[in-house]
């Protein structure tokens, strides 16, 4: 999609920015740019490039307004759970100033997530690593394109909505069974969600459970992430209800069993979830997370790891890779 169609439809999701934050835009200065991006774990040459190019990017009009509603709707709807997701690409055609977009707007709202988390009693360690996500899509920017962003920057509005948390080596956002855009899906017919039970139903609360880039997937470190979640969680949103960790990825896919030693991190991964059936094909999402050779042909992606030359064997003889649903048992 061109800048001209992602801002389009910015606009048609978002609110027009307020009065408010508008003002907080026209009084941000370069300084306090560059020490919240320090705080999401940029690099001070990176927080300095970032912050030098603040004045020129006050100055293409369509991109202030669309930062201003980005804020604008962040404020409206900071932690609420209940709400579908907007999900666009990222801007290229604007450059620098598209690129940065969403560290200027991680730059107006990660002290508002900082407070929000210290409010509910979320350690220090939870909430650095949490507004460090930022620095995580900039790694993988730079591994793709060689240069300062933010890739698929409208998921780091999860986290700048407060909804989205860095626990050890895995993520984790709030959401509601079969309400958010978010929640797996395909999901349990209604009728097999109440045999189920509490945690099942269309909306019983719940957390997306995330892979981020080169995580540390061994048993040990994933048993210290649910460990951290499940006691971060209980503190801040306290419950007598059940609440399950579900994931929709295609690690989940059974055919990775085909390719990988039993033993391994990522099957060991799969085998901690229940599995639903019917998942939609993702081929594309499946080479993006494997490969991040964006425009690559296939016949050209490295096939130097088995799990790269398992992907691209299966979609080389016409199969599919899937986004397979499934709950932590």
């Amino acid at each position: 999609m061109s800048d001209a169609g992602v801002l389009a439809a910015l606009r048609a999701t978002l609110p027009s920015g307020s009065e408010r934050s508008l003002q907080r835009i026209a009084v941000l200065t370069p300084q306090q740019i560059g020490q919240t991006l320090l705080s999401c774990g940029l690099s001070e040459q990176d927080a300095e490039v970032a912050s030098s190019q603040w004045e020129e990017f006050r100055g293409e009009e369509e991109l202030v307004a669309a930062l201003a509603s980005i804020e604008t709707w962040l404020e409206a709807n900071f932690a609420q759970v209940r709400l579908d997701f907007p999900i666009w690409d990222d801007l290229f055609e604007h450059g620098a100033n598209g690129r940065f977009l969403y560290l200027y707007a991680a730059a107006l709202g990660a002290e508002r997530v900082s407070s929000y988390l210290n409010s509910l009693g979320v350690s220090k360690e939870i909430t650095k690593a949490t507004l460090e996500i930022v620095q995580r899509h900039v790694a993988i920017y730079k591994m793709k394109w060689g240069e300062l962003g933010t890739d698929a920057g409208w998921w780091l509005l999860l986290m700048l909505r407060g909804v989205l948390y860095q626990c050890g080596s895995l993520q984790y956002h709030r959401l509601e069974i079969g309400v958010s855009n978010l929640a797996p899906n395909p999901w349990f017919e209604e009728a097999e969600a109440k045999k189920l039970g509490e945690g099942f139903n269309k909306g019983d609360e719940g957390f997306g459970l995330h892979i981020p880039q080169r995580t540390d997937l061994s048993p040990a470190a994933v048993e210290d992430s649910f460990k951290l979640a499940q006691t971060t969680f209980d503190t801040a949103w306290p419950t007598n209800v059940r609440r399950l960790f579900t994931l929709q990825s295609w690690l989940l896919d059974p055919q990775l069993k085909r390719f990988l030693n039993l033993d391994s991190n990522i099957v060991q991964f799969q085998n901690r979830f229940e599995i639903l059936g019917n998942p939609p094909v993702a081929d594309d999402d499946t080479i993006e997370f494997v490969f991040r050779r964006p425009g690559v042909p296939l016949k050209d992606l490295p096939r130097e790891s088995t799990l790269q030359r398992g992907v691209l064997e299966v979609l080389e003889s016409g199969g599919h890779w899937h986004a397979a649903a499934g709950w932590l048992k």
